[in-house]
């Protein structure tokens, strides 16, 4: 793997440092807020590795010439993304039944949005740098 294909991933490593440093560094806090730490904690790895596997089939779906299967590419990662994340909320809320975490779950959907948004902003400038080589 070369480096330019490590530096587009670089925002996903800085972004699941800086939530898991956060909530490591201030227990009280997030304990005062009521929130569950160690699910949030698992909740940002996990959506840091589909995330990433997500970006990656969109990378390599990115050089296609053939929409058909840029398509593919888009519509696999989105199943991907939101079919486990699906599984993963269902799992935590049939675990946890009457103990679920509302605020956390909620903090949860976040980090999904905020993944996504560093998702598309990376591959939009892959594309951009692509088309001015062009």
């Amino acid at each position: 793997m070369n480096y330019s294909r490590l530096r587009d991933m670089r925002p996903f490593f800085i972004f699941c440092v800086f939530v898991s440093a956060f909530l490591l560094v201030q227990r009280k806090w997030v304990y005062d807020k009521g929130l569950d730490r160690d699910m949030l904690i698992v909740a940002n790895l996990l959506l840091f590795i589909i995330s990433l596997a997500s970006f990656i089939v969109l990378r390599n779906s990115s050089t296609q010439t053939n929409t058909i299967k840029f398509m593919k590419g888009f519509y696999g990662s989105f199943i991907l993304k939101f079919f486990l994340v699906a599984v993963v909320a269902f799992a935590y809320i049939m675990i946890e039944k009457k103990n679920i975490n509302k605020p956390s779950l909620f903090i949860a959907l976040g980090l999904y949005a905020i993944y996504t948004i560093i998702e598309i902003s990376s591959l939009q400038r892959i594309l951009r740098k692509s088309a001015n080589t062009k």
